[in-house]
């Protein structure tokens, strides 16, 4: 899988709220190749950690990572 674009921090989390119109803007991206750095990814389990629901939380991150790319610092 491809990566064409690389999502902030940020913008996945507007994604998880449903915040429009980033939300959209991701599931049009989506086909194109869509990825996170590990760096990320950190900050996104940092986040689900101090949630009030981290299972909930955990939940929706991994079925998103699923879908999309890590990049790994090397």
């Amino acid at each position: 899988m491809k990566v064409a674009y690389l999502l902030d921090t940020d913008w996945v989390i507007d994604y998880f709220n449903d915040k429009e119109p980033i939300s959209s803007k991701i599931e049009e991206l989506r086909d194109e190749g869509i990825g996170i750095s590990i760096i990320s990814l950190a900050e996104l389990y940092e986040g689900v950690r101090n949630s009030k629901n981290s299972e909930a939380s955990e939940k929706m991150l991994l079925g998103f990572i699923r879908e999309i790319n890590i990049l790994y610092l090397f």
